[in-house]
């Protein structure tokens, strides 16, 4: 998932399935232990403080949706990741619900003389889960909760 506006490429979002541990969505809509949508909070760490992700303009103002895949028709959440350039590696975080939170580290790129961004390495809670030099493909993870 990445946006190009006027020219200028973004690659900072993390393409996930979540499931119990015995292989059901948490994210399904017919899933009676689905996560509560309209609970999950996006925080960004910049400078040292957390601060809630919430852009009214965009088409995902609280920092992710969920959507179905076109080909596995299986739910998956997608979260644009912190990518600010004063932070080494920027800080997500998922507040799940007021009892769990998770913490994705990331890696950019960031091109000299445009304000293109390339995601390179994600960590999820100080696990790496993805990097561009192994895989050569776009982020994805499946989480167990």
């Amino acid at each position: 998932e990445e946006q190009i506006i006027y020219g200028t490429r973004v690659a900072s979002s993390l393409r996930m399935t979540i499931k119990d541990n015995v292989g059901n969505n948490l994210l399904d809509p017919n899933n009676p232990n689905s996560f509560d949508i309209d609970n999950i909070k996006i925080f960004y760490l910049i400078n040292g403080k957390k601060n809630e992700y919430y852009e009214e303009h965009l088409h995902a103002p609280k920092g992710f949706k969920v959507i179905q895949d076109e080909f596995t028709f299986e739910y998956q959440f997608v979260i644009f990741l912190n990518n600010i350039k004063t932070e080494e590696f920027p800080i997500t975080y998922i507040q799940w619900n007021e009892n769990d939170t998770d913490t994705i580290k990331a890696l950019f790129k960031y091109y000299p003389n445009s304000s293109s961004i390339e995601q390179k390495k994600i960590w999820y809670n100080n696990e790496v889960i993805w990097d561009y030099e192994i895989t050569n493909t776009n982020p994805f993870f499946e989480l167990v909760k």
